[in-house]
């Protein structure tokens, strides 16, 4: 082959999806994970684009994976925009989605053997359940915890506190818990490392902890993240919240957007064994201005 030849053989252009998977998957990172988290408010812009997307099939899909699968969702204050998120991105979707973080669930009864959470959190939490198959962090705000917190403490009844954040932990755990097969739900079989079945509706009514899977039947690998001011106001009830496997995030009174996703301390990683990718400097696409972006990325 004269030097020609080769010369030409070596200028001729390359398409991206001639590229190794693996280097791809790195160009959807920088492009499309954020460093800290998304938030999902209604008035909050991210820096995050969405052209991928658009490109084609292949590209759309790995591209789709990469976005749901490396970003940590923040749906702290805003309930409304889970459910209606969930039902915008769809299924095929949704099972990519390993970390969220929202509101730890409110209480409605706390009174001896009448334990019971609102409409609201229980809707929140079987969305989650039924979207969510491969969720790996499941992470409460600080804000919210601390109100949880204190509201125990002020119950000055041990029992009904041990009753209440039981129920929270079979919630917790019935994410990504294997489902009964009389369910009316459809399901789908996702083949990941740990693969496992999710549902795709949403169960509005309260669900009674008695129907809800034990400790042990919930998925391993989900880590429950409850994040916590370093000063609690009962020691008791941090203890009780540990022994169910819950990591807790301390961290000093400050306001929630003070501490990025990146700033969580290493131990908390490292019990997680989760590494989150940093994606660096990103265009300035704003999300808000595209109101059509989780529906093409659900698409």
């Amino acid at each position: 082959m004269d030097k020609a030849s080769a010369s030409s053989k070596f200028d001729a252009p390359t398409s991206f999806l001639s590229l190794p998977r693996e280097l791809r998957n790195m160009i959807y990172a920088y492009v499309l994970t954020d460093d800290e988290y998304i938030d999902l408010g209604p008035w909050i812009h991210h820096s995050l684009s969405s052209q991928f997307l658009r490109t084609n099939k292949t590209i759309h899909d790995e591209s789709s994976e990469v976005l749901y699968s490396q970003n940590l969702f923040n749906f702290m204050y805003h309930s409304d925009e889970l459910l209606s998120f969930f039902d915008q991105i769809g299924a095929e979707n949704s099972k990519h989605i390993r970390h969220i973080r929202i509101d730890f669930p409110t209480f409605r009864y706390l009174d001896p053997g009448k334990v019971t959470l609102t409409e609201e959190s229980t809707r929140v939490l079987e969305k989650l359940k039924d979207c969510c198959g491969n969720l790996r962090t499941l992470t409460t705000s600080r804000s919210s915890t601390d109100g949880m917190e204190h509201r125990l403490d002020n119950l000055d009844h041990p029992n009904v506190v041990t009753e209440a954040l039981k129920l929270v932990d079979a919630h917790f755990r019935a994410i990504s818990s294997p489902r009964e097969k009389e369910s009316p739900t459809m399901a789908f079989y996702v083949p990941t490392q740990s693969s496992s079945d999710h549902d795709s509706s949403c169960i509005l009514s309260t669900v009674p902890s008695t129907s809800l899977p034990d400790h042990d039947s919930g998925n391993p690998m989900l880590s429950i993240v409850v994040e916590v001011y370093e000063d609690g106001p009962n020691d008791d009830v941090r203890r009780k919240m540990e022994s169910h496997g819950w990591i807790l995030d301390a961290a000093e009174n400050v306001e929630e957007d003070d501490r990025s996703f990146g700033e969580i301390d290493d131990d908390v990683w490292d019990r997680i064994a989760w590494g989150h990718d940093d994606g660096g400097d990103h265009d300035n696409y704003d999300i808000d201005n595209d109101s059509d972006f989780w529906r093409r990325a659900g698409d």
